[in-house]
């Protein structure tokens, strides 16, 4: 029982609407990130089985990852990056150059097709990236003007990077404060992140998973880490 992430998951399900019974008639408000309870079970369960540290409060429910990402990708931070922006930031922007930022979307060479079409009818361009290198694909990000990575935890596994190649992608990310890279993570099994964790910018990176990879294909319940500037935005 212990191990098993059915019981966690049924757990959490069960806490959820035993303590929140009488927010579910038809006159209450929903949650727009789903309910309080559910959320921390998940951020409990994430840490125990993928030794993930986040916060309840940055996570977002969703029903199928490709409707959740789609939803997401239609926030002005990514669909209009030029105009996400603050401040004096915008203004010296604005002074220098009108130049319009045409959103792209890099993915690695095993996000699903569902993903991929839910990406596609967000109204953004997509590009598979899968050169030999770090140093080829930041290229190769340069090249296509790519705003958003999206990756599998697979991948970024798969490509076992130094910490001198993910400063590579740190230092790419930070150049321009509309990049985000977006990590589905499609591992069924539970798994060390001491690897992957390095990814975890907390302004610029986002974490996406789905119970239909953890569980079942039968729950095809979704869920998101955001940051906070985006939460905000998502609300």
């Amino acid at each position: 029982r212990i191990l098993s992430p059915l019981a966690a998951f049924i757990d959490s399900c069960i806490t959820a609407l035993a303590e929140h019974h009488n927010r579910l008639s038809i006159d209450s408000k929903a949650d727009i990130q789903g309910e309080s309870p559910l959320r921390v079970s998940i951020a409990a369960f994430i840490y125990k089985f993928h030794n993930i540290d986040i916060n309840p409060a940055q996570i977002v429910l969703g029903s199928n990852l490709s409707y959740t990402l789609f939803n997401l990708l239609q926030l002005k931070e990514f669909l209009h990056p030029a105009k996400s922006m603050h401040g004096l930031l915008q203004l010296a922007e604005n002074s220098i150059s009108q130049e319009t930022i045409t959103p792209v979307v890099a993915i690695s060479d095993d996000i699903e097709e569902n993903i991929v079409s839910a990406i596609t009818a967000a109204g953004f361009k997509t590009e598979i990236i899968n050169q030999s290198s770090i140093q080829k694909e930041i290229e190769t990000l340069n090249r296509i003007k790519a705003t958003i990575i999206i990756s599998t935890t697979s991948s970024i596994r798969r490509k076992n990077l130094s910490t001198e190649e993910m400063q590579l992608v740190y230092s790419w990310l930070n150049e321009k404060e509309y990049r985000y890279f977006i990590e589905i993570d499609n591992i069924p099994e539970p798994h060390n992140y001491e690897k992957t964790q390095n990814y975890t910018i907390k302004d610029r990176w986002i974490y996406m998973n789905s119970f239909a990879y953890l569980i079942s294909k039968s729950i095809n319940s979704s869920f998101m880490f955001l940051p906070k500037q985006i939460i905000e935005s998502y609300k």
